[in-house]
């Protein structure tokens, strides 16, 4: 997934299935900082944010750009 072409408050779905909302990009491009929506294999992460990578990430959900 090309991180360039996400915006803040995009929903994302990453590889194990979560569903994420794009908190902001970092300053190398690199990396997007997400904030975790819904996660049924670790719930424990719903409302924590973490750094993504491209290879982390399957699909754009929704746009909200």
């Amino acid at each position: 997934m090309d991180l360039h072409s996400l915006k803040p408050r995009d929903r994302v779905r990453t590889v194990d299935g979560a569903i994420a909302e794009v908190v902001k990009e970092t300053a190398d491009g690199r990396w997007i900082l997400v904030r975790y929506i819904d996660s049924p294999s670790k719930p424990e992460l719903v409302g924590t944010e973490d750094l993504c990578d491209e290879d982390e990430l399957t699909d754009l959900i929704a746009s909200m750009s």
